[in-house]
């Protein structure tokens, strides 16, 4: 069981993610070098196909904590529609990475001619 030192660094972790978010949407709103796109769509995909499985965790760590009767304000038709929205988001999180994922190698330098 984490301990409340665990759990605020869990919270922080999440704030820094929010704070990087914030960043590289400022980023995007100027004028970027494609390598800056690039790196930031190789960044983004990487984060859209590891959040899936954040989001099939988190619904299976609710699950367990709900069959445990130590948090009895869980009821189990709530968990059940958390975990169906949870999956939702982690199908649409798998979808996102792999579109960015093609966004990325859509930016790839071609080889010129002279390069053969």
């Amino acid at each position: 069981m984490p301990n409340e030192i665990d759990e605020l660094n869990v919270v922080q972790d999440a704030e820094l993610l929010y704070e990087s978010i914030r960043a590289m949407k400022q980023i995007s709103a100027e004028v970027a070098t494609p390598s800056t796109m690039r790196a930031m769509l190789g960044h983004l995909s990487v984060a859209g196909h590891l959040l899936p499985e954040v989001l099939v965790e988190f619904g299976e760590t609710l699950a367990t904590a709900a069959a445990s009767g130590e948090h009895p304000e869980l009821a189990a038709e709530n968990v059940a529609e958390c975990q169906r929205f949870l999956d939702q988001a982690a199908d649409l999180a798998y979808q996102a990475g792999s579109a960015l994922a093609s966004a990325k190698r859509s930016l790839e330098p071609q080889p010129t001619p002279e390069d053969d």
